[in-house]
């Protein structure tokens, strides 16, 4: 996987489907609100680290946020 295929948008997606608010996320990924909006609007890219916290904590795999497809 390369960062450059990171879709940004299937942070928002997975967010919403597990009912969290964007300051939830932010906390259980230890990081600050504006920065996962960030994220959520492509503006920055997580950290192959922080993808990972990102899937664990949303229980999936970090390759969903690499796929073009929404589900």
């Amino acid at each position: 996987m390369k960062k450059s295929d990171f879709n940004p948008d299937r942070i928002y997606e997975i967010r919403i489907k597990r009912g969290f608010v964007l300051t939830d996320l932010a906390t259980l990924c230890g990081v600050s609100p504006a920065l996962v909006h960030y994220w959520e609007k492509g503006k920055c890219t997580p950290t192959p680290k922080r993808i990972y916290t990102l899937a664990k904590k949303l229980g999936i795999e970090p390759e969903y946020f690499f796929t073009k497809d929404t589900q």
